[in-house]
């Protein structure tokens, strides 16, 4: 009964002429989705030729024979204005089959000398006024070779081809539903039929495929499962999918496997994707392509890292790629979107940072010229994991000398310019034309105006940071423009709003302690540093009263640590507490802002104690004060502090 009526929906379709959002596109070697020049996705398989119709392999001619001797583009369309008059169905097809043939060999890109001459549009009128004469596979040849011109959706070819696809949409395979999909998707323009079609396939796909689809048959399943994932289907019906592909997932070929995880890493997160069964399908299929890694062409690799790009995380993958890059010394520009990915999905490790660093100080020449290499990216990743070492030294002063292209970030994206300079202030370079720039007053009004409002936080992030490296770092030595005081008044308040201290560990601390007396929370030094707690430790290492200090400054907004009244024995030992976010995804290695806080708050004579919340909740109730009297004492008595070896 519902399939009866989808024709009048697209007689709906028509009436609303809404816009459906176009399909991504996947390397061709894993998609069904093929581009126009395949066509094999939507014939039978025993089709020996998907662009030439059966009707000409039958009624060949000496036209037809003529046309498949032609070997350029001008010669078929000179047949074609001999005997458009005459042709056939047929011959109409080979003459688009010849021609797709002849640019596609002539590697021609610019198909408006092809469609504008007179021969051209004579072939279309004859295909036009021969259209009710052709069988459901010829028309949609035609569609193809319509797309493949960028014939426009508006013109009377097209529209009868719409006219006809509209009128047997309910006949059509499951494979001819989406080829027919991908052509519209490639329509550089619309028309009321072609958006009809594009709001009809997909329902009508949905009301097909149960009744059409054969689930033993794991390739025709993984391409409905990327289809209808793609098009956010009835989630009962994915999951159906999902459920059938998992029984296939010991059989599955590495190519299947690819479009399984591509299909999810480079589609836009949805509720698709918490869909029962699609998950566990997804991390099944990558261990297959983590496992056949090395079979995969450049071209699919770089689709996986546009994956990580895009949002998505998968931990072994990435890794697997990480290895594959170091271990084939992939050149810069492909590390460029190797470690672009690694960035975004919040993933590093110190032995990648190493890694970018040495190839940073090797290939200098290529960092600086080579335009495919982000400079940007590179300082990051180099950085991720900072430690005090001469290679990082020296890789921070190549990307220093990488004039040019510090300047084009400083014009066209400000927030990565500052990025960047924060970036070598972790790598210790303080370049002074660096700091003049991120400093001045024109170009943070400027860049106010054009960075992004989601971008803006973070910026001032890296700016109040970079000034805190600035005068703890360079200290008196150096005399160039520092953060103004506005915006580094807003930069504080933007931390202070994102810091809050741990009532549990508070509790705790006062305890291991002997008391609230002993410990300080929510401090700040007057360089922008919030600290959690803070306890001042005699000689011997017991601790100081401190709790009754008046510490306000005038606002009464916030307490310093420096109006501490301290003996000059004493050790001051300040607590800082790391969630998740403070290390990198599912490693233990600090991330480069909670490194250079523990670094400063060093240099400027506290003992910083980092404590793990996460870990410390993870323990048993009896075993929590022990530990964190353990871990002050190893701070204080033997500076054999936790980040520590981050840096070393």
């Amino acid at each position: 009964m519902f399939a009866k009526r989808i024709p009048f929906v697209i007689h709906r379709c028509l009436a609303q002429r809404t816009f459906q959002a176009a399909q991504l596109k996947l390397p061709k070697s894993y998609t069904s989705d093929a581009s126009v020049d395949k066509h094999h996705s939507l014939t039978s398989r025993s089709s020996k030729s998907a662009l030439t119709s059966q009707t000409t392999l039958k009624d060949a001619d000496i036209i037809t024979e003529q046309l498949h001797k032609a070997k350029s583009i001008d010669r078929v369309l000179e047949l074609v204005s001999q005997h458009h008059g005459v042709m056939n169905n047929s011959q109409v097809l080979s003459a688009f089959d010849c021609l797709f043939e002849a640019a596609r060999e002539a590697g021609t890109t610019d198909y408006t000398a092809i469609t504008s001459q007179p021969s051209f549009r004579e072939l279309c009128n004859r295909a036009l006024k021969r259209m009710r004469f052709y069988e459901i596979e010829d028309t949609i040849s035609l569609f193809k070779m319509a797309t493949f011109f960028k014939i426009p959706a508006n013109t009377g070819l097209v529209q009868a081809i719409a006219q006809m696809l509209r009128h047997s949409i309910n006949t059509l395979s499951l494979q001819q539903l989406m080829f027919i999909n991908s052509l519209l998707v490639q329509q550089k323009n619309a028309s009321s039929l072609t958006e009809a079609l594009k709001m009809a396939v997909p329902l009508v796909f949905q009301t097909q495929l149960p009744i059409q689809l054969d689930f033993t048959n794991a390739e025709d399943v993984v391409q409905c499962f990327k289809f209808a994932y793609q098009k956010e289907l009835d989630p009962a019906l994915i999951e159906k999918l999902a459920v059938s592909l998992l029984s296939h997932v010991p059989n599955l070929t590495s190519e299947q496997a690819a479009t399984l995880v591509l299909t999810v890493g480079l589609t836009a997160p949805s509720a698709s994707s918490a869909i029962p069964g699609v998950l566990d399908l997804v991390t099944a299929a990558e261990q297959v392509v983590v496992s056949n890694l090395g079979s995969f062409p450049p071209k699919a690799i770089r689709a996986f890292l546009s994956c990580f790009m895009r949002g998505f995380y998968s931990k072994d993958l990435l890794q697997a790629l990480m290895r594959k890059g170091m271990q084939e010394g992939w050149e810069l520009w492909q590390m460029s979107l190797l470690l672009q990915g690694c960035l975004r999905a919040k993933y590093a490790t110190p032995e990648l940072s190493e890694y970018v660093a040495e190839r940073v100080v090797k290939e200098a020449g290529t960092v600086s010229d080579d335009s495919r290499v982000s400079i940007v990216v590179f300082a990051q990743a180099a950085a991720a994991c900072p430690k005090n070492a001469p290679t990082f030294r020296e890789a921070g002063q190549v990307l220093t000398l990488c004039r040019d292209k510090l300047h084009l970030a400083q014009l066209a994206v400000p927030h990565l310019f500052v990025s960047t300079a924060v970036s070598l202030a972790s790598l210790h370079c303080y370049p002074k034309e660096v700091l003049d720039v991120a400093f001045s007053e024109e170009f943070l009004s400027k860049a106010r105006f054009k960075v992004p409002q989601k971008r803006w936080a973070g910026m001032l992030r890296d700016l109040l940071q970079l000034e805190q490296g600035v005068r703890i770092e360079l200290k008196g030595g150096y005399e160039g423009p520092l953060l103004p005081e506005s915006l580094r008044q807003e930069a504080i308040a933007l931390v202070a709003r994102e810091s809050s201290t741990l009532l549990p560990l508070k509790k705790s601390l006062e305890m291991a302690l002997g008391g609230s007396q002993f410990l300080k929370a929510a401090l700040w030094t007057r360089h922008g540093y919030f600290v959690d707690f803070a306890v001042v430790m005699r000689k011997g290492e017991y601790p100081m009263a401190i709790n009754m200090q008046p510490m306000q400054d005038e606002d009464g907004e916030f307490s310093y640590i420096e109006d501490l009244t301290v003996p000059e024995d004493s050790k001051i030992l300040t607590v800082v507490t790391a969630d998740a976010s403070s290390y990198w995804r599912d490693t233990a290695a600090l991330r480069r802002s909670v490194v250079t806080k523990l670094h400063h708050l060093s240099t400027l004579g506290y003992c910083p104690l980092l404590v793990n919340v996460e870990q410390w909740k993870s323990l048993m109730d009896h075993e929590k004060i022990p530990y964190l009297m353990r871990e002050a004492k190893a701070v204080l008595s033997e500076g054999d502090a936790s980040w520590a070896m981050h840096m070393k």
